[in-house]
């Protein structure tokens, strides 16, 4: 009898059963055949539509709900410093409107009604990113309208927490450096490790919302929590690359504002949300094809066939409803630790980039 295969390679003679696993050729290989099959392209797109028609109604949203704990004036400051190195126009778009909104004091009324219209407003767009999830799950919706907008609302107050969050890190940052490095050291070698830890701590705040909105928004039975996945880990490091990458193109290449006048930070604002919607839906597409190979080779190894195990369309995957196998835990932790690596040395290159920058 031939030796199982995996991916279409046999596996080596002797190999035990349980050894087998999948790689990340395999992988991309399997995501890039879903991202023709689900055109990502266009369903990035029409997320990013509806982002942009709720961005202001929860921009709104945010800054009320961060000035009842914060200063304004502060709100201002450290959303501008957390869009550093994001495109000017996203820059100028944001913090204008931020600025605009910290401007004087609403009564309480206004104040609460802006706060659930713009929960509301966003909400309709985390449904459309639902959707698309579904899609790449190759999942039917079957959730009430209830649900689905409970599930909406659940996925922007998870947006909330992890601004909150990185709020929480650009303020607080300075202070707990200065409490656990002495004087003389705040000025020497250990500022710049301080920074390198604080960007990596706000890439693993990301990492987690990824997983977050991967786990929770499309309708199969909830697989075992876990913080971290390839698809999270590949999203928000591609999406960190590719933000700061589409920044310097759109200051260098001076086409949008040539071309569009007035409405360039639009335009700009629309393709930098495309993209980044892009990359969100390709990490779900990652986690999918993953678990399809390790579910796959699970049967593979419990005797159940001996096929060579090829990416998966996603016409031919079912209803998934228990995650990943338990016989398969060894492989997924290897594949979450192999991305991992990669994920940090690419975080290591980021903040590299940014000190230059800077």
């Amino acid at each position: 009898m031939s030796a199982p295969s995996v991916g279409g390679r046999a596996a080596p003679a002797g190999q035990p059963r349980g050894a087998l696993g999948v790689n990340a050729k395999d992988v991309l290989r399997g995501a890039r055949a879903r991202m023709k099959q689900h055109d990502l392209l266009s369903l990035a797109a029409g997320v990013a539509f509806k982002i942009f028609l709720s961005l202001f109604p929860g921009i709104a949203a945010a800054v009320a709900i961060f000035s009842l704990a914060v200063e304004p004036a502060v709100v201002t400051q450290r959303v501008a410093e957390l869009l550093t190195g994001f495109p000017d126009a996203v820059q100028e778009l944001v913090t204008d409107q931020v600025e605009g909104l910290t401007v004087g004091e609403g009564a309480p009324g206004a104040l609460v009604l802006g706060i659930v219209g713009g929960i509301w407003a966003a909400s309709s767009a985390a449904a459309t990113l639902i959707k698309a999830l579904n899609r790449i799950n190759a999942v039917e919706e079957s959730r009430n309208v209830v649900l689905q907008r409970v599930v909406a609302i659940a996925l922007v107050l998870g947006l909330f927490a992890a601004i909150a969050a990185l709020l929480a890190l650009v303020i607080l940052g300075p202070q707990v450096r200065r409490l656990l490095l002495p004087e003389e050291l705040l000025g020497g070698a250990a500022a710049p490790l301080f920074g390198v830890a604080q960007v990596l701590g706000a890439i693993a705040i990301l990492i987690v919302l990824f997983a977050f909105v991967y786990w929770l928004g499309p309708n199969r039975d909830r697989p075992e929590w876990r913080w971290m996945s390839p698809g999270a880990v590949l999203g928000v490091v591609g999406w960190l690359v590719l933000s700061f990458a589409f920044a310097i193109y759109a200051q260098t290449a001076g086409t949008y504002s040539a071309t569009y006048s007035a409405l360039a930070g639009v335009v700009i604002t629309l393709v930098w949300l495309q993209l980044s919607m892009t990359v969100l839906l390709l990490g779900a597409e990652v986690n999918a094809e993953v678990e399809v190979l390790l579910e796959r080779e699970a049967a593979v190894i419990e005797g159940a066939g001996q096929a060579p195990l090829e990416p998966a369309l996603p016409e031919e995957l079912p209803a998934r409803s228990a995650g990943i196998p338990p016989v398969a835990a060894r492989d997924r932790r290897a594949c979450w630790a192999t991305v991992t690596g990669g994920a940090l040395a690419a975080a290591a290159g980021l903040v590299a980039f940014i000190r230059r920058r800077r």
